[in-house]
């Protein structure tokens, strides 16, 4: 038997042998996917293993974790900036706005710092936190006391604090209002003051 292809001629055991050979190509390609589909499932395993190790941590330890705070702690001083950038411009009329703010030696580094020269003379402290928490007004309390000796360019003027996290504590935003710290709460990009009317700020 023989079939005759434009002007080639193929005889039975030629095609016969054809299909062999895309059968055996074919069994080579589905090996090769279905080892390709192994490593995925195996990379996505170690991927969501990762993932909930991360949230376990951050579940019980919030972002006080090494490494990971600071991670974390990048993150959102990025979310919240420019509406805290913008507040400080707008609100408490500075001229001059920087992130992560470091001293000379830089062994002191400032979340968000924002100050005004001349006639306002004035400097604001923010520091930035996930989840408020009472550690935060110790922080930024002791920033605060140093922070003229640490940044003397700054010597002269009139220093404030504030704190801005994106959780609220009732609790921790008493005592931080209470030792004349500025608060404000950040959701959704917007920037909200906390303190409440009979709020006097400390100047340092």
């Amino acid at each position: 038997m023989q079939i005759t292809m434009k002007e080639e001629k193929l005889t039975y055991q030629e095609i016969l042998n054809l299909f062999k050979a895309t059968s055996l190509q074919m069994k080579e390609t589905e090996k090769q996917m279905a080892e390709t589909d192994k490593q995925i499932k195996e990379a996505q395993a170690k991927t969501d293993k990762q993932i909930n190790e991360v949230s376990k941590q951050i579940a019980e330890h919030g972002i006080q974790i090494g490494g990971i705070s600071n991670k974390f702690g990048t993150f959102t001083e990025g979310l919240v900036y420019p509406s805290i950038e913008r507040e400080l411009y707008e609100k408490f009329k500075v001229t001059h706005v920087s992130q992560r703010a470091r001293n000379k030696s830089k062994k002191v580094e400032i979340d968000i710092l924002g100050y005004s020269n001349g006639s306002k003379n004035e400097a604001y402290v923010v520091e930035v936190k996930s989840h408020l928490r009472e550690e935060a007004l110790d922080q930024i309390l002791k920033i605060l006391e140093h922070f003229k000796e640490n940044f003397p360019e700054h010597k002269d003027k009139k220093v404030y604090g504030m704190i801005a996290s994106i959780d609220t504590n009732d609790e921790v935003l008493a005592k931080i209002e209470k030792a004349g710290i500025y608060y404000a709460n950040v959701a959704n990009n917007i920037f909200e003051l906390k303190s409440s009317k009979k709020f006097k700020p400390r100047v340092f």
